[in-house]
């Protein structure tokens, strides 16, 4: 009985710093390339030009995003769900840097 005590109140300890964590997602859209970054996940580069659709969801499944209020991107390989800080201005910037308007390293959108 101690034992499973002592388990459970260690996966609470676990748990609950986890969720206290700065989750450090970050978004950076780069010349063609969009890098998500999430310390939970692996460091997922994306050609902008492979993105066919971007969708807004408020999807609970498991991905680099921190809030309910999320962007769906399909692209040739897959999909990924990402919630930048500015939605609008991440789909603003993203379609000027498609027409090639736009020539600055963007971080955390």
């Amino acid at each position: 009985m101690i034992l499973i005590g002592l388990l459970l109140f260690f996966l609470f300890v676990i748990l609950a710093a986890l969720t206290l964590y700065p989750l450090g997602i970050k978004y950076t859209i780069n010349g063609k390339v969009l890098s998500i970054h999430c310390p939970l996940f692996s460091t997922q580069v994306i050609d902008i030009f492979d993105i066919l659709l971007i969708e807004s969801t408020h999807t609970l499944d498991s991905s680099p995003a921190a809030s309910i209020d999320r962007l769906k991107l399909t692209y040739k390989h897959g999909c990924v769900i990402i919630s930048p800080k500015k939605k609008k201005d991440f789909v603003i910037i993203f379609y000027h840097q498609l027409k090639g308007s736009y020539k600055k390293s963007i971080e955390d959108i």
